[in-house]
C-alpha cells in the first residue's frame, strides 16, 4: 500500500475514533447498543478501508483494467457489509444503533472536512 494511502487512512481513523468516542459514551448506559455501535463502526472502518484501497488501485493500474478493478471492489464492499450487517441484524443487534455505527466514519470525514474548509476561508 502507497504511504500516503496509509497515512490517509490513519488521519481519518484517528479523527473518526475521537467522534466514536463521544458516541460511545453516550451508549455506555445500554449494553446491547454499545455492542450494535461498535459492530457497525467496525463494518463502517472495512467498507472505507476497501474503498481507499480500490481508488489507489484504480489510479496506479491500465486504463484497460479500471471498470473490472472497481467492479470487483464495488462489489466485494457490498457483499461484505450485507453479510456483516445481515448477521447482526439476525443476531439480535439493534439496526438503527448498527447503522448509525456504520455512518461514523462518513459523518466524521465530512464534518471533518467542513470544519478545515471554515478554518481555511477564515484564515483568507
Amino acid at each position: 500500500m502507497d504511504k500516503f494511502i496509509s497515512s490517509f487512512i490513519i488521519k481519518h481513523l484517528k479523527y473518526s475514533l475521537r467522534f466514536a468516542m463521544v458516541s460511545l459514551v453516550l451508549l455506555i448506559i445500554n449494553k446491547s447498543y454499545f455492542i450494535s455501535y461498535f459492530v457497525g463502526y467496525i463494518v463502517g472502518i472495512l467498507s472505507f478501508i476497501l474503498l481507499t484501497m480500490g481508488t489507489n488501485l484504480i489510479l496506479n493500474i491500465k486504463p484497460k483494467r479500471v471498470k473490472t478493478v472497481q467492479f470487483i471492489f464495488f462489489t466485494l464492499r457490498i457483499i461484505l457489509v450485507a453479510y456483516i450487517l445481515a448477521r447482526a441484524t439476525l443476531n439480535g443487534y439493534n439496526v438503527f444503533v448498527l447503522f448509525i455505527g456504520f455512518l461514523t466514519m462518513n459523518i466524521s470525514i465530512r464534518l471533518n472536512t467542513l470544519l478545515k474548509c471554515r478554518k481555511e476561508v477564515s484564515n483568507g
